[in-house]
């Protein structure tokens, strides 16, 4: 039996037209399922396969990329649920028009109606709006639920609508709030301090709201 071995950066190197050598850093593995970290200092693991003549076919599988792939699939199933959250929240009315009147399938209703099915959501593609898709921040998602058990408030947008030139609500980690606690958001709001401040406790970075050039009727709250 042989076995074949490939170069993953490990120490093999090519022999030719019939397969791999093993070179001197690494080495075979001595049964499958062994872990080692590479010389590259990732992880990786020994895997084998018999073919239908006997002949083992054996090679370092990074486990680091595995792991990476788990990682995003865990994140993207938590995004799903959190979305489905917010769509259901009573405390929480997401705008099914922009700010400028249009109609576009990007109003923050879609935004979080798509993120809920495991889709992007849409970016408006009128005006400056660049058009496209994103995935909405996960981050911002679990904070808009966490404002829901203290406020009740309209989101106006979040990837969608009409903003500045490189506007972050573009890179889906923004949110307008222009109503909280049935009153609309203006500079006498009683409410408006208290819930900017909890926007940046729950790791807002960009939080902009009345007396704020642009941010005279809403809070714009944008992650991380």
């Amino acid at each position: 039996m042989y076995v074949n071995a490939r170069n993953d950066g490990l120490g093999y190197e090519p022999r030719g037209e019939n397969g791999w050598r093993q070179g001197v850093r690494f080495g075979l593995g001595h049964y499958p399922g062994e872990v080692r970290r590479g010389p590259d200092g990732r992880v990786y693991e020994w895997t084998e396969r018999v073919d239908g003549l006997g002949n083992i076919d054996g090679f370092w599988s990074d486990l680091t990329d595995r792991a990476k792939k788990v990682w995003r699939g865990l994140i993207e199933t938590l995004r799903k649920n959190v979305a489905n959250g917010v769509l259901s929240n009573p405390n929480i009315t997401l705008a099914t028009t922009h700010v400028s009147g249009n109609v576009d399938n990007a109003n923050a209703r879609q935004n979080i109606d798509d993120t809920s099915k495991g889709t992007d959501a849409s970016r408006s593609s009128y005006g400056t709006a660049p058009g496209g898709t994103v995935k909405l921040d996960l981050q911002m998602l679990v904070a808009l639920l966490k404002l829901a058990d203290t406020y009740k408030f309209s989101v106006s947008e979040l990837a969608g609508g009409e903003h500045a030139k490189g506007s972050r609500h573009y890179n889906g980690v923004t949110v307008d709030v222009n109503i909280i606690n049935g009153k609309r958001v203006g500079s006498t709001h009683p409410d408006i301090a208290n819930f900017m401040q909890e926007c940046r406790s729950l790791g807002a970075t960009q939080v902009l709201g009345p007396g704020n050039p642009g941010h005279d009727t809403h809070v714009h709250c944008a992650w991380p």
